[in-house]
């Protein structure tokens, strides 16, 4: 290869570099543009900034246990009725070098009044979880729901708090909406589909399931 030709390759990547840059941009700009919109329609607050105030309330959480470089950013807070619940996108890394990967998801967050909720993460179950199983950490199972035993792994350090808060509603509303992945400390629980980033159209019909998870609650 010239150095002609050199030059050529350079300019090119040079060039694909500033278009892919410019390509996420406007991308990034569209989500917030339609998650305002979104905002203005509900009567939310909206912010698209990082927000690191979230993150001493999430540490507890197993979703926040893994990675590094630990940020939200378009945050969506709840008034009236609402006050308390926040929608946000939540980022983490993984690896390093070549093998360095991002990971964003959104994230339902709900504050529960007038009850403590047992500590638990479920979750849809993976090959990880029978490794895991086979080292001593153990799944919550019910004898009387195998299906959902079978689907899910369920882990929590009150194991009879947990089975009293797993009642047959909870478990037949958990089965509606496969994928979902569901955490509770105190008096907040979080639900999210693991490392998926909503798009704004998706986002209504998960608030949705929000919604009747505080209806379902407070019976």
């Amino acid at each position: 290869m010239n150095t002609f030709q050199l030059v050529l390759v350079i300019l090119a990547a040079a060039a694909l570099a500033g278009g892919m840059f410019f390509w996420r941009r406007r991308l990034q700009e569209k989500r917030h543009e339609a998650l305002q919109q979104l905002a203005g329609e509900l009567r939310w607050s909206f912010s698209p900034e990082r927000d690191d105030s979230l993150l001493a309330g999430m540490s507890n959480f197993r979703l926040c246990a893994h990675g590094r470089s630990k940020h939200f950013t378009n945050c969506l807070r709840g008034s009236g009725d609402n006050a308390g619940t926040a929608l946000f996108d939540y980022a983490y890394t993984v690896g390093g070098g070549k093998e360095q990967h991002t990971y964003r998801q959104t994230v339902l967050s709900l504050k529960v009044g007038g009850r403590t909720l047992p500590r638990f993460c479920l979750r849809p179950e993976h090959v990880w979880d029978r490794v895991e199983a086979f080292f001593g950490h153990k799944d919550i199972e019910f004898e009387t729901h195998p299906d959902f035993s079978k689907k899910y792994s369920l882990r929590g350090d009150d194991e009879y708090q947990i089975r009293n808060f797993f009642g047959e509603r909870m478990i037949a509303f958990i089965e509606s909406m496969p994928g979902v992945s569901m955490e509770a400390d105190g008096s907040t629980i979080i639900l999210y589909r693991h490392r998926k980033l909503l798009k704004p159209e998706e986002i209504r019909a998960f608030m949705e399931i929000g919604s009747r998870l505080s209806a379902l609650l407070r019976q």
